[in-house]
């Protein structure tokens, strides 16, 4: 149906709309007759041929006259007169060409995403992708929140040997068989959910807002299934550890990640074969040699280190117990209400994980406040308090800073405890995880 506005003739540029009412909707059906009977609205048959809009504009409708008829019959004939250009294609085009003329043409009207042409083009060989996306979405709603759609076919081209972009994305899967891309499909899904679940529970982001990088999703799926296929032990998994924390403390994967993932499955490959055949990346980094002093919540390496507490464990400040991580907030040690005027309080290394009710209470309160009334509840027990504050990357010296309320060498004993950390982590010796019983992505 075709619905004009009541005020149709008194705005200069009317208003107008398509409105489709479902035939099994009673209650819309009859306000649609009612709006046709008033002359606000029309079918869309009555815009078939200008007989039938003629007889409905002059003789049927009794709302609108004079001018207000010339205006109608001149919007009936601008849309009965418009002209659609048409490309014609010569049946034995390349897909490659098809797709490039297709983008070009919806360059100016919708920006059409990879997965949207393979989309219309495994409809093709009978396969509803959309629906099958839909499947998945369903059923791990927290991963296909975290991933783009086309995500599962970059897997796919990675998997197939070819480097995840645009172009040899869709001639890869332009090719494939139905059943061949089912089964992929398939085992894409596996992967990624497989990815996810070491992410949150190995590398500590527990929310998907914590993941260092996104795009490292995609090709650490790939390196999984290559693993779980060949069946890989415990070095080999080492050699992905130290590669995951590598690229994230690094920030390798800022620009050019699709080339990048490509580039780093092939090394890893070769040297996951053969042990003798170099990394592609620096071994023998050391967390010394890296620009660590991160405000930007967004950046990698700040993720990267609010995960390090995660898998620290963040026990909460008050009761000395096991936080529910998923419930926890990101704030400031030095409060930043009462400290941003005299220091960066937006530092990782001043942030971390507090219970939201802890956090409430801590406000403005100076460190030394809130380590009074937290060695109280545990028992007027230092050691006990600094066994949870460790949790935390905060050792004896930072808990002394603290106390005296000293930003700068607080800040430099607990950088100095991630720097620790890192270096294990690149070096395949992380400290225990104590992460939550549970804890898991969409398992």
């Amino acid at each position: 149906r075709m619905a004009y506005h009541r005020d149709f003739c008194h705005h200069t540029k009317p208003h107008h709309w398509l409105i489709g009412v479902s035939q099994r909707n009673p209650k819309l059906v009859s306000e649609m007759n009612k709006l046709m009977a008033d002359g606000l609205a029309l079918p869309m048959t009555t815009l078939r041929d200008s007989a039938t809009f003629n007889s409905w504009l002059y003789t049927q409708q009794g709302r609108w006259r004079g001018e207000e008829q010339e205006r109608l019959a001149f919007m009936f004939d601008n849309f009965t007169q418009y002209s659609v250009p048409v490309n014609m294609l010569a049946v034995e085009t390349e897909v490659d060409t098809i797709v490039s003329t297709f983008e070009r043409l919806n360059r100016m009207v919708t920006n059409l995403s990879v997965f949207d042409l393979i989309v219309a083009i495994q409809y093709r060989k009978g396969i509803q992708l959309r629906e099958m996306w839909n499947a998945f979405a369903q059923k791990y709603p927290d991963t296909a929140e975290t991933i783009k759609p086309e995500s599962l076919l970059k897997i796919i081209t990675l998997l197939e040997g070819r480097e995840a972009r645009r172009t040899f994305m869709l001639s890869t899967i332009a090719s494939m068989p139905r059943e061949v891309f089912v089964a992929r499909w398939a085992e894409a899904i596996q992967a990624v959910v497989e990815a996810m679940n070491r992410i949150a529970k190995e590398y500590g982001a527990i929310k998907p807002r914590w993941i260092p990088y996104t795009t490292l999703i995609v090709p650490l799926a790939a390196i999984l299934h290559k693993l779980r296929k060949r069946r890989k032990g415990a070095q080999a998994y080492r050699v992905v550890d130290h590669w995951y924390w590598l690229s994230v403390f690094t920030q390798r994967y800022d620009h050019s990640a699709d080339t990048q993932s490509s580039v780093d499955l092939k090394a890893l490959d070769a040297h996951l074969d053969d042990a003798t055949v170099e990394l592609l990346w620096p071994t023998q980094l050391r967390a010394e040699d890296l620009d660590l002093d991160v405000s930007d919540g967004k950046s990698a390496i700040y993720r990267g280190l609010l995960c390090l507490t995660v898998l620290a464990g963040a026990h909460d400040f008050l009761t000395g117990q096991p936080a529910h991580l998923h419930e926890c907030e990101d704030d400031h040690i030095f409060a930043e209400k009462r400290y941003r005027n005299d220091y960066p309080v937006n530092l990782i290394f001043n942030r971390t994980l507090l219970n939201a009710t802890t956090n409430k209470w801590k406000n403005a309160r100076t460190p030394s406040e809130v380590l009074a009334l937290c060695l109280a509840e545990h028992d007027r027990d230092e050691g006990r308090l600094l066994e949870t504050l460790s949790t935390h990357f905060i050792s004896a010296e930072g808990y002394a800073a603290l106390l005296a309320e000293d930003f700068e060498t607080f800040i430099a004993t607990r950088r100095a405890l991630f720097i620790q950390a890192i270096n294990e982590r690149l070096a395949g010796q992380p400290q225990s995880s104590i992460l939550p019983e549970g804890v898991t992505s969409d398992d």
